[in-house]
């Protein structure tokens, strides 16, 4: 009877988690929809004003309230769940009287061990920072911007750095001759994880954090043998199953990407005859009066000043707000920054977007981001493009998407008077992935595509004393011949 319970209850988590978020996700949209129709008319005296209010706000007041409670419940499931097998597995050890210890850990298990604890943490930490930051809409703590691979990016940043932790107390063991046992290593292992984790929420001070994780590691490291050879048999039946599931989840991403963008192209009306196509480049913080188009005595744009002598260039211009997401905000909706500035919410669908008219318009859109901090897709500010790349996959990215690695490079780039960001876009980076999808789409639409560059706001002195600096879009631009034709004569 106790063997099938304890069958039994990860069954009702699994079933109950699923349940609830069907319910709060389909089900009560569909009731609050029937209510407020009249469909049901004992629950319609539960909504006075609904014949003057729009079904769509209830479902906005709605949507965040089922969005939190998926992410606490699913949450909730999660770690009831890990305390109960805990405690079943500490039950079993305790009342076995004649329990089997495993042969102990050798160095390879405790390599085993550390690879996977940092893919459980990867994981774990993962899980927050995505569904914070895409589900919640909340920003992270320490984090400006979080990357949709993130989901395997974190994971593979937190493998390697539990990975050479796991090296050094293996080195360290087999230094001390015996002395040190293997549970001792295990629990600095687990430690790490759950320090790392609580960090992450930023909810504990680090003070707390390291006694709070320490309990806990002592705590689990108790009902393990002193071998950990328990440990290493779970670490392999289980690591090659969480590496394939971090595997699924980061091919899903540009999977997912790539069905968004083909998705509006399918939905997208006809272009009108002779649609031109259209560029638009913002060159992230840089003054006006640091560029030889507008007078500066360095030759810091030559390409833009002969370009412009072909064209037309204005030379008196505001922006409409004094740093980033309202200005974005304003430039791709036309209206005024504070109509539409919102710090705590992205960009709802009240107002229409420059991307979305043009998509409805048979353009293909796409933006390409260097500012992650205030552009990604996070601000509601990629609505209507098909493609938007804002997080790249470089190794300062994955890096910095973990709160070990994050940390531990940052601090030993300001020792060394490093001051660029981990995760820095260059120019380079833009250009090459905005003239690879160029290259891609097809030839039959106009395209509308967003360019911003983030260059200047990171230069050192050095860098900034060399010209040409800020040229960068110069290369996109000098790719097509005098009068920017493409190869299919169309015109930009």
């Amino acid at each position: 009877m106790e063997t099938r319970k304890h069958r039994r209850w990860p069954r009702v988590l699994a079933v109950g988690t699923a349940l609830w978020w069907v319910g709060v996700t389909w089900g009560v949209p569909l009731l609050i929809r029937s209510t407020h129709s009249g469909r049901l008319p004992f629950l319609s005296q539960l909504m006075p004003g609904r014949l003057g209010t729009p079904v769509a706000s209830y479902l906005d007041m709605w949507e965040p309230i089922a969005r939190a409670s998926v992410v606490m419940v699913l949450t909730a499931a999660i770690l009831i769940g890990m305390t109960l097998w805990f405690r079943q597995y500490a039950a079993a050890r305790r009342h076995d009287p004649t329990p089997h210890s495993p042969p102990p850990a050798g160095m390879g298990g405790l390599f085993l061990i550390a690879a996977f604890l940092g893919l459980v943490t990867g994981v774990g930490e993962a899980y927050y920072a995505t569904l914070r930051a895409f589900y919640l809409r909340k920003p992270v703590h320490d984090l400006f911007e979080v990357s949709q691979h993130a989901v395997w990016m974190t994971p593979l940043a937190n493998l390697i750095a539990f990975t050479l932790v796991g090296i050094l107390l293996a080195l360290i063991w087999r230094i001390a001759r015996g002395r040190i046992q293997h549970q001792s290593i295990v629990v600095v292992l687990i430690w790490l994880g759950l320090f790392v984790l609580s960090m992450t929420t930023g909810r504990l001070h680090w003070v707390a954090a390291v006694l709070v994780s320490a309990g806990v590691a002592v705590h689990v490291g108790s009902v393990l043998t002193p071998g950990a050879g328990e440990l290493v048999r779970l670490a392999r039946n289980s690591i090659g199953w969480i590496a394939a599931l971090v595997a699924a989840l980061g091919m899903c991403v540009p999977g997912l990407e790539n069905l968004r963008e083909r998705r509006q192209i399918a939905e997208a009306g006809q272009p009108p005859p002779g649609a031109p196509n259209i560029l638009l480049i913002v060159m992230d913080t840089e003054r006006a009066a640091s560029t030889s188009l507008h007078g500066a005595e360095l030759p810091t744009t030559p390409f833009l000043e002969r370009f412009a002598a072909e064209g037309v260039s204005f030379h008196w211009g505001l922006s409409p707000a004094s740093w980033t997401l309202p200005s974005h905000e304003a430039l791709f909706t036309g209206l005024r920054a504070f109509e539409v500035e919102s710090r705590d919410r992205p960009l709802d669908d009240r107002f229409h977007t420059l991307a979305e008219v043009l998509a409805r318009s048979g353009y293909v859109t796409a933006g390409f981001v260097a500012n992650q901090f205030f552009l990604n897709d996070i601000t509601g500010l990629d609505r209507g493009f098909g493609r938007w790349e804002d997080q790249a996959i470089l190794p300062g990215q994955v890096l910095a998407q973990a709160w070990l690695t994050r940390n531990v490079v940052s601090g030993l780039k300001r020792r060394v008077g490093i001051h660029q960001g981990l995760a820095r876009k260059i120019a380079r980076d833009v250009n090459d992935s905005f003239i690879g999808w160029v290259d891609s789409i097809d030839e039959g639409r106009p395209f509308f595509a967003f360019l911003n560059y983030f260059d200047p706001h990171a230069l050192s002195p050095t860098q900034a004393s060399q010209p040409p600096v800020f040229n960068h879009p110069a290369s996109v631009l000098a790719r097509w011949p005098r009068r920017l034709e493409l190869h299919s004569g169309r015109n930009l």
